[in-house]
């Protein structure tokens, strides 16, 4: 399957999301309570994951790697909005 999806096969990219969408789904809801920020981080997780795809060099560690781009993904977010507290 892994093969497949390099290739950007749309069933294979369909396959790789419908088996681990939840699990990756879950990483982020854990860091973000907002819903709709939660799918826009899963969307950027899949978009930058098939775009890397030629990284990940065993497949069997396909979700494992999703959740931590997603959790990579999710922090860097929160940085972003982190709120800054100025001296006087």
């Amino acid at each position: 399957m892994l093969e497949r999806a390099r290739n950007q096969e749309e069933d294979a990219l369909a396959e790789i999301y419908n088996q681990s969408s939840s699990a990756v789904y879950r990483v982020i809801k854990v860091l973000v309570k907002d819903e709709d920020t939660v799918y826009d981080i899963l969307q950027d997780t899949y978009v930058k994951a098939f775009t890397r795809l030629d990284q990940l060099q065993d497949e069997s560690k396909l979700v494992p790697w999703l959740k931590m781009i997603a959790n990579n993904t999710a922090k860097d977010l929160l940085k972003k909005c982190k709120p800054r507290y100025v001296r006087r």
